[in-house]
């Protein structure tokens, strides 16, 4: 019954020569189980009322096609998970750097503003803590000069 279905299938097609893909479906009559065979046939008309009809069984080229189809897809997504990580930590790299020279940046100009200010105050500061102390700064400074 599954070739007849080829068979009906390439009669009703009128060019000289086709190929059809066509699934032919067996029943085993031991367990009574279904199967199903991917096939190829290959139609020749001789005349109007004549055809040669080869069926391939291409059910392992289904197979292989399917898997290598597989494989690439999941290759590309990789190669595209790849790339995507690639601009990801580009473009977060570049961010902290450009953070970090902000930072460094405001830093230094923090630096010469403090020194700046430190240089103006420094003896009143300098002179204040050594009087906490109990240290006159300036009766050690002219004992030293003198």
């Amino acid at each position: 019954r599954a070739v007849a279905e080829v068979v009906v299938k390439a009669w009703k097609c009128k060019d000289q020569e086709v190929v059809l893909s066509h699934d032919l479906h067996w029943i085993r009559d031991r367990d009574n189980s279904q199967f199903s065979i991917r096939s190829e046939a290959k139609v020749s008309r001789l005349d109007e009322n004549a055809m040669i009809v080869i069926v391939r069984d291409i059910s392992e080229r289904v197979k292989v096609f399917e898997a290598e189809k597989k494989v690439l897809f999941e290759t590309t997504s990789r190669l595209k998970d790849a790339e995507a990580n690639r601009f990801t930590r580009h473009e977060v790299k570049n961010g902290l750097l450009a953070a970090i020279g902000l930072y460094e940046t405001l830093c230094d100009a923090q630096r010469s503003q403090l020194t700046s200010v430190q240089r103006s105050i420094a003896r009143p500061s300098s002179m204040t803590k050594l009087a906490s102390l109990g240290i006159d700064a300036e009766a050690e400074i002219s004992e030293n000069v003198v």
